[in-house]
């Protein structure tokens, strides 16, 4: 099944010109296989922060408050507590302090006959092993992955999945990490290994003027985005 998809989404023969609408295509093939999965009252933001009783009426345009209505002296709570599990829960998972660890890499030992010469071989192994791992964990410091994994059980307990993205920067020569929530990520549904997915689109909301100043945007149509026009 993947490989018809695959070749249903492949680029390779598509003029230039037509790029954008194949993307549209799989854009849409996307969005209509997780439609079903889309955020809902019970697991959206709105609800994590504690607006169980808030929503958007669209007949007047404005949020409803329905918990201003209420009697007082009468509960409230819909669900028990749900925010406070899924944040006991990431407590416990991130409770360890996780060390990245290197293992030395797997000297040929039959290659080596004068036993001082293996015997260098062997302590350089390690030696770079050793670095390697400090150079891990500094880097886990800068990147602050341990926040980041963090807010990845937040996001994967309250959608069921979460990502993040790990590239490196060749502008400033720095590895870049990010988390992305469930719907900021187009995949096939009906696919469990991102390895087999035909595509992967991110999305990415920019300002107006982020896009306007974006040289990669075609001018003519930098001109007629304004902010009331999606």
């Amino acid at each position: 099944m993947a490989t018809g998809i695959r070749r249903t989404f492949n680029t390779s023969g598509i003029e230039t010109g037509d790029v954008g609408n194949l993307i549209e295509q799989m854009m849409t093939s996307a969005n209509d296989s997780r439609n079903r999965f889309e955020r809902k009252w019970y697991d959206s933001n709105f609800f994590d922060d504690g607006y169980h009783f808030r929503y958007l009426s669209r007949a007047q345009n404005k949020i409803v408050d329905l918990s201003s209505s209420l009697d007082a002296g009468q509960p409230i709570r819909a669900i028990p507590k749900a925010s406070r599990q899924i944040r006991g829960i990431m407590n416990l998972l991130t409770a360890n302090d996780f060390v990245p660890i290197v293992y030395p890499e797997n000297v040929n030992k039959a290659a080596f006959f004068d036993p001082q010469e293996l015997m260098a071989a062997l302590q350089e192994s390690k030696r770079v092993a050793k670095m390697s791992g400090h150079w891990l964990t500094e880097e886990f410091k800068n990147q602050d992955i341990a926040e980041k994994l963090t807010q990845m059980i937040l996001l994967t307990a309250k959608h069921s999945v979460s990502y993040m993205q790990i590239w490196p920067d060749a502008v400033e020569e720095k590895i870049r990490t990010k988390v992305y929530d469930a719907f900021d990520i187009y995949l096939m549904g009906d696919m469990d290994n991102i390895e087999d997915q035909p595509f992967v689109g991110k999305c990415v909301p920019k300002l107006i003027n982020e896009i306007k100043a974006n040289e990669l945007f075609d001018e003519d149509q930098r001109e007629l985005i304004s902010p009331d026009n999606r």
